[in-house]
């Protein structure tokens, strides 16, 4: 899944995020990695954008604007915003995701969400942790250079205007993550509802001591801090548990009590004299989930699935050698694969495959055209908000228009404050269009907004899952097409 980062940054020294994203460096210490002879180490492979930086790169650039606007020349001021988009690592194989279509992807969201700002936009094919998830920096610089229209999530008359700083409040970043999910929909890549928190809280504090851990413990030993000891506990009691008072035993015997004070689960190894909350672990061990999770169990025993991989076959026309000797024993497999999925699922004839073939593909049809009518409902929710802010920023000037009973006064007073005037009478009619009297409160609004991004993200989880659904047994039915032609070849053959 995609996830986002924001990181202020108070180093006058724009320089100095060139330098980190464009060389290799020691996360963990903190350090730039140098060769032998002393110097920077150049990543092997990334991709590289500015953005209203003109023929200069990005340090020049943000320091000629601080010096144009008289801004960011005290020591305490945040100089620069660092935003991280990481990608899932199976986008890459799964989806098509590489270097290029994450980085034009992120350029795109760094010009609609950050307008105005000096920007540079990195992005790298896998972070230091070598779990191979592609992903991109952009830095910003706090303060923006041009006048830009009023986007939804602006709350202020002035987050649009030149010389003006940049402010990453705990809204904004909910709207970024909102953002980033419809932005993984619409790519067709994985995602999870990042309104809704991490199933595995890890912190950076956690992380960094985890890493510190691992490099002191000896080589064959994996290193683990006690949250991570404790969540491999609680896992192991969840994948095996169907009922709570099964939950709880099965962590007793590891050691673990479980225990719950107003409705709110926490864990105490028999380490500890203090229990750990399970919101400092993650929401996938509240007890809303923990519930939910043993209730899957349960049904699942009761109701016990097969499940077999069925991938396409492999055509065979100009292969040779051992490879062609695999594609025809993969070929068999996959083809048995796929008569025993039409056993197991109790397929009787190829109708009924056909059957649900068809249900398959109207079922994710059905899910893709709910999402499109949750997105006109989302894009038509930002609108009004955009909208509302443009009236409410606009009506001061106005009333004061309308105040004015001097002719001359009231011309010269259009005439300073056209452009404005304009806005609030399209402002006016829009909501006026829309049958809006009353304005709604905006906070209203970005809570509406973030719960139809939530039903956006479980529909398009069902989605996926009904798509995969459907090419599964696409391939079960082409698969069983395939060996039946197979199989008669081999009975029209004379015998000797």
């Amino acid at each position: 899944m995609a996830t986002i980062k924001h990181i202020s940054s108070k180093n006058a020294d724009y320089g100095a995020a060139e330098r980190y994203l464009l060389h290799q460096h020691d996360e963990l210490r903190n350090k730039t990695i140098l060769d032998a002879e002393g110097h920077l180490i150049p990543w092997e492979d990334y991709r590289m954008d500015t953005l209203l930086c003109g023929e200069e790169d990005f340090a020049i650039a943000c320091m000629k604007a601080n010096l144009r606007f008289e801004k960011n020349n005290r020591k305490g001021d945040v100089k620069s915003h660092h935003y991280i988009i990481s990608f899932d690592p199976r986008d890459g194989a799964e989806n098509g995701l590489t270097l290029d279509r994450a980085q034009a992807l992120c350029k795109v969201f760094c010009q609609e969400h950050f307008p105005g700002h000096p920007a540079l936009i990195v992005t790298h094919p896998e972070g230091h942790n070598r779990s191979g998830n592609i992903h991109t920096h952009i830095v910003i610089n706090s303060l923006r250079v041009q006048d830009v229209p009023r986007q939804s999530y602006m709350d202020r008359a002035c987050d649009g205007k030149a010389g003006m700083k940049h402010r990453c409040t705990a809204a904004f970043l909910r709207y970024l993550r909102s953002e980033v999910m419809r932005m993984c929909q619409r790519e067709g890549l994985h995602q999870i509802d990042l309104l809704k928190g991490s199933k595995e809280r890890i912190s950076d504090r956690e992380y960094r001591a985890n890493q510190r851990g691992q490099m002191k413990a000896p080589s064959p030993t994996k290193f683990e801090t006690e949250k991570e000891s404790l969540r491999k506990i609680l896992r192991a009691a969840l994948n095996n548990a169907s009922s709570l008072s099964q939950f709880r035993e099965t962590l007793r015997t590891a050691g673990v009590e479980l225990r719950e004070s107003r409705g709110r689960f926490s864990y105490r190894p028999e380490n500890r004299t203090q229990p750990i909350t399970a919101r400092r672990l993650g929401n996938a061990y509240t007890k809303e989930a923990v519930l939910k999770r043993l209730q899957q169990n349960a049904q699942r025993q009761a109701d016990r699935e097969v499940v077999l991989p069925v991938q396409h076959l492999i055509d065979l026309e100009g292969k040779s050698g051992g490879y062609l000797r695999w594609s025809k024993l993969y070929n068999l497999k996959q083809m048995a694969n796929a008569r025993l999925y039409f056993v197991e699922h109790g397929f009787d004839s190829p109708e009924v495959l056909e059957n649900a073939i068809i249900q398959a593909e109207t079922a994710f049809q059905e899910k893709e055209k709910q999402l499109k009518e949750i997105d006109l409902h989302i894009d038509a929710n930002k609108e009004l908000q955009r909208q509302i802010g443009l009236y409410r920023q606009t009506l001061p000037i106005r009333r004061a228009y309308t105040e004015l009973t001097n002719e001359k006064k009231k011309q010269a007073f259009y005439q300073q404050h056209s452009a404005d005037l304009a806005l609030n009478k399209s402002a006016a009619a829009y909501l006026k269009a829309h049958g809006i009297g009353r304005l709604p409160a905006l906070a209203a609004l970005q809570a509406e907004l973030e719960a139809l991004v939530s039903q956006s993200n479980a529909v398009y989880q069902d989605y996926c899952a009904s798509r995969a659904q459907w090419l599964t047994l696409c391939r079960v039915r082409e698969n069983i097409l395939h060996a039946l032609r197979r199989d008669q070849l081999q009975n029209d053959q004379p015998s000797l």
